[in-house]
């Protein structure tokens, strides 16, 4: 009987890394499913908390957004030579929402009077603008909890564990620029979506083994390209993962180096490879002539913002400080207790986690000579992996109290859901949203207002009725007919950047009109109310560090003064 057990035991699969089984008991299959579509609901709720900033259809707050007129104003280029420095991919996703209601409105235009008087129609207004930004924000928003379903899926086939994954899910979705980047029409979040799905797919090829799983991981690696070629380096990095992790499994079942070598050079994978190339060029321009693609390549290979000078090790320390700010603290250090704990455990599962990272920073970070927090959107998907697999493994170790364990997830989910909050709710009352409001209430519309900085990062009392003139100077603002100096009957400044002049720098002005010795008087001054070192509750555990991205971008301080 002995025998025969042994027997038995040994032909059981091992529930080790990529041969862990990820079935469930059908008693449990619904509960957690309820489980899985709370946290789905969870995401959408809080990354909707504030859909409106920096909205008005011609440029966010933030820049590099393609909602709105970024998109209607390229949509007939887009089965052409195509000109925009992003490439089509998420123009087309965009233009596929965009064309029923550009069709309706081409059949309704609106009637407008121009600066001379002259009337005309048109089908695109400020209004119907707004619109189209605002469904480029939705698109966003469900291809984030397509993301988040991707990194819940990948920790599932990665460790066949249910809590790794739900927890690993949980912390993308509460990740405080993950969650930004969730609320406007831009690209980290798109191109995050595909590459997620990428490696999600990666996984299952090599657990599985089977084209159904080799193929859509080539389109989605493909597309993420097409929707941002300077992320690129993640899909390198993702392959070059992908190859290290079906080497190790197939080496754990048969221990030969040769068919671990083998395995990675497969008919599965060359013609996966061929598939990305396709689609690849079909994206690039390539079909309709190699002007466009040899074009983009130049721009790929050639860009450079070499000119910040930064050290290696100078770069080295803004990453992290990158990295940090992307999930905070709690957030980082489970992700370092994950890596300490994969590698004595599953060294193969920590390089396909980590390496797209390296590659991206080694390849792209260090050749640009500049790092800002969006780069690692895409690093948090395996940052919430890591995370979660840490704490989930940290709540099984029976040796540590239980109020201890289930204290510090309370503690980092706590804490990281606190973070979004707050950036959440100080996206809603943005300084130039209370400075809009503000304006309206106080300033007659006939009254002369200047703006010292550039119209698509200010108060949007252009599209309010009002009169204004955007980045001013003491010596002159720039029009047609050159510079011409203009003292308004009010001035609305800002300290930082992108508060400042474009053309020229205005401090000793800056400083004689902060201490009221420039004809004007302070009538209004609005600073951040949820950031650090702000002490209220949310204020406490929001923005973890300041300043940097996106808090640059949300609520910079603005003062408005009035000529006296």
């Amino acid at each position: 009987m002995r025998k025969r057990a042994r027997t038995i035991s040994a032909n059981m699969p091992r529930q080790r890394g990529l041969n862990a089984g990820t079935s469930f008991g059908k008693n449990f299959l619904s509960k957690k499913c309820l489980y899985f579509f709370a946290l789905m609901l969870f995401a959408f709720c809080l990354n909707r908390i504030e859909t409106t900033w920096g909205l008005t259809g011609f440029s966010s707050w933030q820049p590099d957004t393609i909602e709105g007129y970024q998109t209607a104003g390229h949509m007939k280029l887009l089965f052409s030579h195509w000109q925009h420095k992003y490439p089509r991919g998420q123009f087309l996703i965009n233009w596929l929402a965009y064309r029923p209601l550009i069709n309706h409105w081409e059949k309704n235009p609106v009637t407008l009077r121009d600066p001379d008087n002259s009337m005309q129609q048109s089908s695109l207004t400020v209004e119907r603008l707004k619109v189209l930004a605002g469904v480029s924000r939705w698109i966003v928003a469900v291809m984030s909890l397509g993301t988040i379903a991707a990194v819940f899926l990948t920790t599932l086939y990665l460790f066949g564990d249910y809590l790794s994954a739900w927890l690993a899910a949980f912390i993308l979705s509460a990740s405080c620029l993950f969650v930004f980047y969730s609320s406007i029409g831009h690209l980290d979040v798109p191109f995050t979506f595909w590459y997620a799905w990428a490696g999600c797919f990666c996984v299952l090829a090599v657990k599985r083994g089977l084209w159904r799983y080799y193929i859509p991981a080539a389109l989605c690696a493909a597309y993420a390209v097409c929707t941002k070629e300077g992320y690129s380096m993640y899909i390198v990095g993702l392959a070059a993962a992908y190859c290290i992790l079906k080497a190790a499994d197939e080496y754990e079942k048969t221990r030969t180096v040769k068919g671990a070598i083998r395995s990675v050079f497969s008919l599965k994978a060359a013609v996966s490879a061929a598939v990305f190339a396709g689609l690849f060029l079909l994206m690039s321009g390539f079909l309709g002539g190699t002007e466009e693609f040899i074009t983009r390549m130049k721009f790929m290979s050639s860009e450079t913002l070499a000119q910040f000078q930064r050290t290696q090790l100078e770069l080295l320390r803004v990453s992290f400080k990158s990295v940090y700010l992307s999930v905070g603290w709690p957030v980082l250090l489970a992700a370092i207790a994950g890596i300490i704990y994969l590698l004595f455990k599953n060294r193969a599962a920590l390089l396909f986690i980590l390496l797209p990272v390296v590659v991206f920073y080694l390849l792209t970070v260090t050749r640009l000579r500049f790092s800002t927090s969006r780069y690692f959107v895409p690093a948090s998907t395996g940052l919430a992996i890591l995370a979660g697999y840490a704490l989930a493994n940290g709540l099984r170790a029976k040796q540590i109290r239980s109020a201890v364990r289930y204290g510090l997830v309370f503690l980092v989910g706590g804490l990281t859901t606190l973070y979004s909050a707050g950036l959440q709710l100080e996206m809603k009352q943005d300084t130039r949203i209370r400075a809009e409001a503000w304006v309206h209430k106080n300033v007659d519309k006939k009254a002369s207002i200047c703006a010292g900085m550039y119209e698509r990062y200010g108060p949007r009392l252009s599209y309010e009725g009002y009169k204004m003139g955007w980045e001013w100077h003491s010596e002159g603002m720039r029009t047609r007919k050159g510079l011409v100096q203009v003292f308004p009957d009010y001035l609305i400044m800002g300290r930082l950047f992108p508060c400042g002049s474009s053309y020229k720098d205005d401090t000793k002005y800056k400083a004689k009109l902060y201490a009221g010795q420039a004809g004007y008087k302070q009538a209004a001054c609005f600073r951040a109310l949820y950031f650090y070192p702000s002490w209220s509750i949310a204020g406490t555990a929001a923005w973890p560090y300041k300043p940097d991205m996106p808090d640059e971008w949300v609520s910079p301080e603005i003062t408005i003064f009035k000529k006296e």
